[in-house]
Order: structure tokens, then sequence, then C-alpha cells
């Protein structure tokens, strides 16, 4: 037999999407749906497939190009789309005597399809239908005796129907005769089957068993849902799950900052995570999760303890790793009991920072970045001092007109941090909730936003951190811990690096401040808030210890933000 694959559409519902990928290429756990289909057919016994294009033509044809199919797959280019039925005219040439499969290029389905032919050769009917029970658009009528009867769009309400009423699956086996009841031109399916049924040749039906999954990837949200569910049984079936599917146990985790989507995955008694970033955006850069997977790949090399990867997928943004639990360094600070044991936690977390700051800096591609490939002053001015301004000061505090007056010491901040920087990988956001402790291991998470820049920014990330209850002291004394940690690793000037230091606690305690106020009156995540009292007092007191005689304007605003954070307090809990 030979099959149809009808892959011309413009996927209008996936917009913006489908303006840079053919619905047909949407991934599905790695594979292209095109190629799904394909494969589907060869199991099948198809000796041969064409593939019709129209939007897009050139993606799907260089797919096919660099594709190895047992059977013959060519494809046929539609000027102007024909619509399905017209589709199967322009096919005729590729056909022989034998009925033949057709398939919709934007359907997920492990229907076995050899069983919908043989079923058709015995059917009575020159066309047979797949059809799913999808009640929310069920629009194909059907008798009791098996034969498709009507349509609800084309529906005679003098003469009532009775009987089921199901989807049209996008897979049909159709005889060569009904060629020749297509007129020329544009048409679509739905008025040749009508055309059939009035002739007295009705379509059979056949259901698709309970025990098969089908999808129609028509919308975006259709589309992430069976991303995340394809990926996630792809995943357990590489840890050596025969049948993930039928045990797979989905619990919804909460997020921190984030829009991405977290879930604890359970199946034959193993735990994964997965994350879901959402569809890769059109654009020149990286994805966040296409970083994700790269600097993951890229961290492990250089033996930076990170999540290992089951499987992922950077265009629909899913990955799936190692479960990790539940503990975050966090907890363990907060329940070490004395100086000497977060000491002892700091001390095993220095190691691995190095590790990543001082070694992994090698190799490691700017191009992989999906926010900007580097920490620089231009960051800096927008990034953190802009950020601070804009939601902080001006969004949650309504502190307006200030942009001016601090323009001239926020440049000199961008110029100072940089002057002193020692050069390495940066994580960008090392705090203790993207440290999960991993048995005896700590391990980072969150690193997707990585780049070159100053080392400094991660420890001082770290001493600036809101989330753990450590003194004055020993956030101090975190630089001589790394200073420790790095030495066998790189040789590094001091008193550069602590100058460096002081200044990335003062830009980060900035950027923290500036998230907390756009997480939490922008994005609704309000117990962010609970933690700008104590982010505003560790920069006031950072801006009087580590730079006394400078930043003056700076100091006044911050006083001044301390006082409104106080007010709003006060009101809040009255």
């Amino acid at each position: 037999m030979k099959a149809l694959v009808l892959a011309a559409g413009y996927g209008k519902r996936l917009r913006p999407y489908t303006l840079h990928t053919p619905k047909p290429l949407f991934p599905i756990a790695g594979r292209p749906l095109l190629e799904h289909i394909l494969m589907r057919l060869e199991e099948a016994g198809c000796d041969g497939a064409l593939v019709n294009t129209h939007h897009l033509p050139h993606r799907i044809t260089d797919f096919l190009a660099h594709r190895s199919f047992r059977m013959p797959v060519s494809s046929i280019h539609e000027p102007e789309i024909l619509g399905t039925a017209g589709a199967i005219r322009n096919a005729a040439s590729f056909l022989d005597d034998r009925p033949f499969l057709v398939v919709n290029a934007d359907i997920f389905t492990d229907l076995d399809l050899r069983s919908v032919y043989e079923a058709h050769r015995t059917s009575g009917s020159p066309a047979t239908m797949v059809l799913v029970d999808w009640p929310e658009v069920n629009t194909v009528w059907v008798d009791d005796k098996g034969w498709v009867c009507g349509f609800d769009r084309a529906r005679n309400h003098a003469k009532p129907w009775e009987g089921p009423k199901r989807t049209f699956s996008g897979i049909q086996v159709l005889d060569p005769k009904v060629l020749a009841w297509i007129p020329p031109g544009y048409q679509e399916s739905v008025s040749l089957y009508q055309r059939m049924i009035e002739m007295g040749e009705p379509p059979r039906a056949f259901f698709l068993p309970k025990t098969n999954i089908w999808w129609d990837i028509g919308s975006v949200d259709r589309y992430r849902q069976v991303a995340r569910e394809q990926i996630a049984c792809e995943a357990f079936r590489r840890l050596g799950s025969a049948d993930p599917a039928s045990s797979l146990v989905w619990h919804t985790l909460q997020g921190d900052g984030s829009d991405r989507s977290w879930y604890r995955l359970q199946s034959g008694g193993r735990n994964l995570i997965l994350v879901d970033h959402g569809i890769a955006e059109p654009g020149p850069r990286c994805s966040e999760a296409e970083s994700w997977i790269h600097i993951a790949e890229h961290l492990m090399q250089y033996g930076v303890p990170v999540p290992q990867p089951i499987a992922a997928d950077a265009f629909s943004g899913v990955i799936v790793m190692k479960d990790l639990g539940d503990r975050h360094f966090q907890e363990a600070i907060q329940n070490a009991g004395t100086a000497s044991q977060r000491r002892n936690w700091y001390e095993r977390l220095m190691e691995p920072l190095a590790q990543m700051g001082l070694l992994a800096v090698e190799g490691f591609d700017p191009d992989w970045c999906w926010q900007t490939p580097r920490y620089d002053v231009r960051l800096i001015l927008e990034k953190e001092c802009g950020y601070f301004r804009s939601a902080f000061l001006e969004g949650w505090l309504g502190m307006k007109g200030l942009a001016d007056s601090l323009e001239r010491e926020w440049i000199s901040l961008a110029t100072r941090t940089m002057e002193h920087a020692v050069p390495g990988l940066v994580h960008r956001d090392m705090q203790s909730r993207n440290v999960m402790v991993d048995g005896e291991d700590l391990r980072f998470i969150d690193f997707q936003g990585a780049r070159i820049g100053p080392v400094q920014y991660d420890l001082a990330s770290l001493a600036v951190d809101p989330y753990v209850p450590l003194t004055p002291a020993e956030r101090d004394g975190l630089p001589t811990l790394y200073l420790k940690a790095a030495e066998h690793r790189s040789t590094i000037d001091r008193d550069r690096f602590e100058k460096g230091f002081r200044m990335c606690c003062i830009t980060r305690n900035l950027q923290i401040l500036g998230a907390f106020a756009f997480l939490s009156q922008i994005k609704g995540k309000r117990h962010f808030e609970a933690f700008i009292p104590d982010a505003v007092t560790t920069l006031e007191r950072n801006l009087h210890r580590y730079v006394a005689h400078d930043f003056p304007i700076l100091k006044q605003v911050v006083a001044s933000a301390r006082e409104a954070v106080a007010k709003r307090r006060r009101r809040t809990e009255k």
C-alpha cells in the first residue's frame, strides 16, 4: 500500500511558532510529528509515502532529505493550497490501483495503521474514516450499522440522525475510484464524504480503540500537553520502564520566581523531575531550555554538580532530569545549630562554586546564553540598577523622578564593579534555594542564566542571600572560604577579589530588590514581599561599610526607601 501525508497547512492556531517551524516538524519526545507518522506507516507495511507541502515547504523537504526511511518518501508542492480532498486528487499520479492511506501530519497516535487498512479491505465501502470520541468537538454522525451518515455542518434538519457522534481523526483509507469524485481545485474532505453519502456510497466508521492514544496537535495548549506527556514516558523508557504511560503519576510542584511549570513524575518505583519552560520563541538567541541543555552538558564535562538530564527537547521547552529531592541548601543552613556547622556547609559549597567559576569558563560558548552573553557594565546599568529603580523604587514604593539624580552614581558603581572583576563563569542566581542537598552531594540548579563575568558575583549572591540567617561576620567571611577553595585552581589577587566582591554585593542587592518587587507586584507572588525589609537593611549596611565615602545620593535614596518600606509594613500589619 501507499500513503499520502497531509503536511501543507499553515497551523494558524499555533502562531507565532508556526511562522518559522511548520506544524508537522513540531517535535514530540525528540522526534518531529512527521517522523512519528512516517515510522507508523513503515510499521504498517507501507511501501511508499508522499508528503504534500505548501507552508514553509523548504523546511519539510530539508527534513526529508536528511532522514532515512526503509520505504521511499517523496514530496509534492502545492503552489496554492488545495485542501484535504484537493491534495488527495493532486496525488493521483503517485497512487496505484490499491487502497491507500491518508494521514494528517498534525496528529500523534500509536494506532496500528495496518489494522485500519485491513478493516477497510473488508468494509464494503470505498472509504474508511478513523473516528475518535472527543465530546466537545464531535461532529461526525454514525448510524447503528457503522456507516457515516452525516456531519453537523452539513446537517439536514428535516431528517434527524440517530446514533453515536464522533470526531474525524485525520486518518482515512480510500479506494482509487474516489479520486474521480473530487472536482479540481480547492476541496475539503467533508464535501467529498457528503457527496459519497448522497451517492449511496457512505464511508465506513473505524472507532479508535480505547487502548490507543490519539492527539490533535492543533493548539499551543494541546501541543504542550502532548510534548510533556510523551517526553516523560520517553525518559522512563530510557531508564528501563516497559510501559511508563500506564503507571505514570504527576505531582505539580510549587516553583519560586520563574514562570516555568514543575512536576514530580512517578512510575515503576522511580521518581523524576520535569520542568516545562514553554515553547521556544523565535529569535536569534538560544531559548531558556536550550541554554539549560547546552550549559548542563558543559558543566558536567568539568565535574560541576548539576542534575542529570534524562530527556530534553529545546523546541517544546521540556526537560526531564534526575529527582534531587526537596532539600535545599537553605534548609541545611536554617537547621544548622552553630556557626561552625554553617561554616562547614559553606566550605563544602565553595569547592564546586570555584570549579564552575574558574575552570568551567574554559570552552564556554557565549552563544549558549539565552539572555546576555556577559555580565558587564551595560548589564549592571540595565538589569541591576535599572531594575532596582523601575521595579522597586518607582513601581513598588512609588518613588518617582530619581533616574537623573542617580545616573552618575550608577555609572560609577558599574564601572568600579568591572574594574575589579576576576573573570570566570557566573551562575547568575547563586543563592541557597538554587543549591540542592542530594544525599552527601550539593548540586546546582537554575544555571541556565550562566554567562561570562566576575566570579565574585556568585559569592556576593550568597553573601546577601535573604533566605538564610547568617550574621554579618559570617557573610564577610565567605571570600576567605572561596579563596581557599580556589588556590589550587587559579592565582587570584586577594585585594582585587575583595574589592570586586564588595561592589558585587551592592549590585546583586539592587537586583534582588528589583526582583522581589516585580514578582510580588506584577506576578502576584506576594510571599516575596516578606524578604524586602531585610534586603533593604542589608543594602544600606553594605553601602556604609563598603563605600563609606561614595554614592551619597544612592545612600540617601536607600535610607528613604527603608523608611517607606517600614511605613508600608506598618500599614499592612494594621
